[in-house]
């Protein structure tokens, strides 16, 4: 009983802690409420007021469970580009939470969702509960290279270039009303 106890205190304490590297919210580049969600602790997908944009909460992968991402053995959670685009796809072959448009965020998109108040993952954590400090393909192309695209680090928000072979997460976005 003492390990459960302990257990959950240190995940409550490593929680906390990535949330507590945020300034305060009064001060965050993306607050709370410019997201919408109906349950922080089961929706699988949040809706960004300031965009319209639909986005997935989690890394393709992961599931969010009791209000984190978790992830999901039985399927992949880092992808090469193609595969990327693929999973997409195959969300909106599924209808994947009722909707049939996903795609892979461009750019742009990714930046809207930053919050550089944030250390260690850039992501407002009450929209977005992952606890991973990867990196994430966009869809935007780098038009130096065909083999390289745009990618965003969830550790600091950088956008940075990288091959299109790399294993990289995936979150979707969808301009669908939910």
């Amino acid at each position: 009983m003492r390990h459960i106890l302990l257990l959950t205190v240190l995940s409550a304490f490593s929680y906390t802690a990535a949330v507590a590297n945020c300034l305060s919210q009064h001060e965050m580049d993306n607050p709370d409420h410019l997201y919408k969600l109906e349950d922080s602790d089961t929706d699988q997908i949040v809706e960004d007021l300031e965009t319209g944009l639909i986005w997935t909460r989690c890394p393709l992968g992961q599931s969010v469970q009791s209000g984190i991402c978790a992830d999901d053995v039985t399927v992949n959670n880092t992808y090469t580009w193609g595969e990327a685009l693929d999973a997409a796809q195959a969300a909106n072959n599924a209808v994947y939470e009722d909707i049939d448009d996903w795609r892979l965020p461009n750019v742009k998109e990714l930046q809207s969702i930053i919050a550089p108040t944030c250390k260690e993952q850039a992501l407002n954590s009450f929209a977005f509960p992952t606890q991973q400090n990867t990196t994430l393909y966009s869809s935007t192309p780098d038009v130096t290279s065909a083999n390289n695209v745009f990618i965003f680090k969830l550790s600091d928000g950088q956008i940075g270039v990288s091959g299109k072979l790399a294993m990289r997460s995936v979150y979707l976005v969808s301009e669908a009303t939910p």
